[in-house]
C-alpha cells in the first residue's frame, strides 16, 4: 500500500505496524467431571499437580469410581486440570461449641446437613465448626480447643485440627471469638482466619450468642475437644459427626454436570477427558461441547464391557453414533499399580491418552501425532486388557477406534491419531484439529482489538499481519505446507462492511503424518541389478 497518492518527485514513509504482541493459546488444559472422595462439588477447581488434586479432592479410594486415577495419569504430564466433583445429596458433618455456666463444651448436630445455615444454633452455642466441603471424609476429623496461656488478656486460644487416629494436628491456629488485631496488626478472629487458610475446616460463628449483648467478647473458658467422650452421649467431644457421601451419582449429573465447561468464555479448556463414564449418552455430551466450543477435543473411552474387537466396532457402528472430528475414542483399558491401596486396577485410558496429547504439545506441537513411539508411550502401564493382534488392529482402525498396545522393548503406546470423522479428510487427524483449535483460541484472544475499530485497509492489514504471525510459527514447525491469508476487498465487499462484518478467510494446506510405510523389494534377474535401477530412475 502505497504511502501517499502524490505523484511528484520525492521520498515518501508509512508506518506499517505489525508489532502487535501474538499471544500464544496453551493447548494442554484438562477438563474432567467425576465423582471424588471430597471437594467443591458442582465448581469446575484447577489442580495444578497431583499433590495439589489430593489435597483438594482427596487419595484415592475405590469407592468414587476410576476418575482419581484418569486425572493423576493427566497430571503426571500436564500442569492444569479443572475437575469437577459430582455428587448427589452428600451431607456435611460437623460439631459446636457452645458455653454453659462458665463452662465450654460441644454437642452434634442431630444430622448432617446440606448447607451450615441449616443448623439451628442457640444462644449458648459459640459456633459451628464443619467440613470444608461434604462427605463422609468430615466424620474422620476432630478438633480441640485450649486457652493460649501466654496472652494475658485471656481472650485468645489455640485450636487444633486432627484426622483419624493421629496424635499430632494437621492444622493448628491462635485465635479470639471476636474481631481483633495482635501486635502486627493481623486480625486474630477464628472465623476468618480458618475460613482463609484451612483445608479441611470452615467455622460459621454465631454472632447471636449471649454473651455478645454484654461484652462483645464471648470466650472458651477452659480446654474442650481433644477425643474425650462427653458424658450424656459417650461421643467424641469435638468430633465431626454426621457426614455423608450421599447417593449413587446418575448418568445425568454427569451429562448435567459437563455443561460447566461449554462457554469458552467462562473456562479455558482444550481437552475433555472421558475418566471411563463411557455411557454414550456421556460421551455424545462431550461431544457435543467440543463441537460448540470448537477450541478443544473428547478423548473417549472404549467401554469396558465392550473391548473385544467384535464387540468395539459394534459399539462404535450402532451405539456411539458420532460423525465428528471433536472427539477421538481409545482402547483397551490399562493395567496400573494403586501403590495407596497396594492393588492392580483397570482403568480406562482417556486420562493417560491426554497426557500424551500434553507431553507431545510440550515436546513437538499440537499438530504432532499425539502416537507412536516417540510420542505415543504411556508410563507406568503395567498391561492392558486387550492384545489387539494385526488383522484385530486393522479392524478397529477401520473403524476410528484408537488402539493401544505394547511393543516389546519399547513399551505400551498410543498406536492411532484418529478422530471419529468418517470422510475421508485431513480433519480425520487429531493432530491436524487441535491445531485447528489452537488457532481459533488464539485468533480470538489476539483480534479482539479490532472489534469496534474503523473498517479501513488498515485494520485489513493488521488482521492479515496477526493471522500471518500465528501461521508462519505452524509453517515452520512442520504444521501446515502452505497458508494464505485474505482479508481485503477481495471477500469485504460494501454490504459486509455497512454490516460491520470483517471477514478473514485462511487457506490451510495442513501436513499429514505418517500412517503406514510400504516396502517394495524389487529383486531382478542375475546381473541386471544395475539396467533396473537405471530403468526406475529414467521412469
Amino acid at each position: 500500500m502505497l504511502a501517499t497518492n502524490s505523484t511528484s518527485a520525492g521520498v515518501y514513509t508509512q508506518i506499517n505496524d505489525r508489532s502487535q504482541r501474538i499471544t500464544a493459546e496453551a493447548t494442554s488444559i484438562g477438563a474432567l467431571v467425576g465423582a471424588s472422595k471430597k471437594g467443591p462439588i458442582g465448581v469446575p477447581t484447577l489442580v495444578t499437580d497431583n499433590e495439589d488434586f489430593r489435597n483438594v479432592f482427596g487419595k484415592k479410594d475405590p469407592r468414587f469410581g476410576v476418575a482419581h486415577y484418569c486425572a493423576e495419569g493427566f497430571l503426571s504430564e500436564a500442569n492444569r486440570l479443572y475437575f469437577l466433583r459430582v455428587a448427589r445429596n452428600a451431607k456435611y458433618g460437623g460439631v459446636v461449641v457452645f458455653t454453659d455456666n462458665n463452662y465450654s463444651a460441644t454437642r452434634h448436630p442431630s444430622a448432617g446437613f446440606d448447607k451450615p445455615t441449616d443448623v439451628t444454633l442457640t444462644a449458648q452455642d459459640i459456633m459451628l465448626v464443619y467440613g470444608r466441603d461434604e462427605g463422609e471424609w468430615n466424620n474422620n476429623l476432630w478438633i480441640e480447643f485450649f486457652p493460649n496461656t501466654a496472652d494475658l488478656s485471656g481472650d485468645s486460644f489455640y485450636l487444633r485440627v486432627y484426622e483419624g487416629t493421629n496424635t499430632v494436628a494437621s492444622e493448628e491456629y491462635v485465635g479470639t471469638c471476636f474481631r481483633k488485631t495482635d501486635a502486627g496488626g493481623k486480625q486474630m478472629f477464628i472465623e476468618d482466619i480458618v475460613n482463609a487458610r484451612s483445608s479441611r475446616i470452615r467455622i460459621r460463628f454465631n454472632k447471636q450468642h449471649a454473651e455478645f449483648a454484654n461484652t462483645n467478647k464471648p470466650q472458651l473458658i477452659n480446654a474442650i475437644g481433644g477425643g474425650i467422650r462427653d458424658d450424656v452421649n459417650n461421643e467424641l467431644n469435638g468430633q465431626l459427626v454426621g457426614g455423608t457421601n450421599g447417593d449413587a451419582i446418575t448418568t445425568g449429573d454427569i451429562i448435567q454436570a459437563w455443561d460447566k465447561f461449554i462457554d469458552p468464555e467462562e473456562i479455558d479448556v482444550n481437552i475433555l477427558i472421558n475418566a471411563g463414564y463411557s455411557d454414550p449418552a456421556i460421551q455424545i455430551k462431550m461431544n457435543t461441547i467440543a463441537g460448540v466450543r470448537q477450541d478443544c477435543i473428547a478423548v473417549l473411552d472404549l467401554p469396558s464391557a465392550v473391548q473385544e474387537t467384535q464387540a468395539a466396532i459394534d459399539y462404535r457402528r450402532n451405539v456411539l453414533n458420532i460423525n465428528d472430528y471433536t472427539s477421538a475414542l481409545y482402547g483397551p483399558d490399562l493395567i496400573v499399580r494403586d501403590t495407596e491401596n497396594g492393588v492392580d486396577v483397570q482403568i480406562p485410558p482417556s486420562g493417560h491418552v491426554a497426557a500424551v496429547y500434553a507431553r507431545t504439545d510440550e515436546n513437538e506441537a499440537p499438530w504432532f501425532a499425539p502416537a507412536g513411539i516417540q510420542n505415543g508411550y504411556l508410563n507406568g502401564i503395567l498391561g492392558l486388557a486387550q492384545d489387539y493382534k494385526q488383522g484385530h488392529r486393522n479392524a478397529l482402525v477401520e473403524n476410528q477406534i484408537n488402539i493401544i498396545r505394547s511393543i516389546s522393548g519399547q513399551g505400551t503406546l498410543v498406536w492411532g491419531a484418529d478422530t471419529l470423522y468418517t470422510v475421508k479428510s485431513a480433519l480425520q487427524d487429531v493432530g491436524i484439529v487441535r491445531m485447528l483449535a489452537m488457532l481459533q483460541a488464539a485468533v480470538k484472544i489476539n483480534n479482539n482489538y479490532a472489534v469496534f475499530q474503523p473498517i479501513d485497509e488498515l485494520l485489513f492489514d493488521k488482521q492479515r499481519g496477526t493471522l500471518e504471525a500465528l501461521l508462519e510459527p505452524v509453517r515452520r514447525g512442520r504444521g501446515v505446507y502452505w497458508y494464505e491469508v485474505i482479508c481485503d476487498r477481495r471477500n469485504n465487499t460494501n454490504d459486509t462492511i455497512a454490516n460491520g462484518d470483517v471477514i478473514i478467510d485462511v487457506y490451510l494446506d495442513p501436513t499429514r503424518y505418517t500412517k503406514r510405510i510400504h516396502l517394495n523389494a524389487v529383486v531382478p534377474k542375475t546381473g541386471q541389478l544395475q539396467a533396473a535401477v537405471e530403468f526406475i530412475s529414467n521412469t
